[in-house]
């Protein structure tokens, strides 16, 4: 993955969203492939709790549609986070 392709929007107690920026390219049975806002929900007490999700985290009143099956092991392992300094 390139550096920059998800970003922090939005945090709660449980977990920070990074929204994706160029969306989500999704695969609906007969609704065919689709782009859409989506991103990562990372768990801030377990690192292998990395959830997918529909929708825009940017927009804190938007409903989000979580996907009920964290990312795999060797999914998980293909992504580098990064972390930013605090000043």
């Amino acid at each position: 993955m390139l550096p920059g392709q998800f970003v922090p929007v939005s945090e709660d107690a449980q977990g920070v969203h990074y929204q994706s920026t160029s969306g989500f390219r999704i695969f609906r049975g007969s609704m065919g492939q689709k782009v859409v806002h989506g991103g990562l929900y990372l768990s801030k007490t377990r690192k292998d709790r990395i959830v997918p999700y529909v929708g825009n985290a940017k927009e804190l009143g938007e409903a989000l549609e979580m996907d009920i099956v964290p990312l795999l092991l060797d999914v998980r392992q293909k992504l580098k986070v990064a972390r930013t300094e605090r000043k």
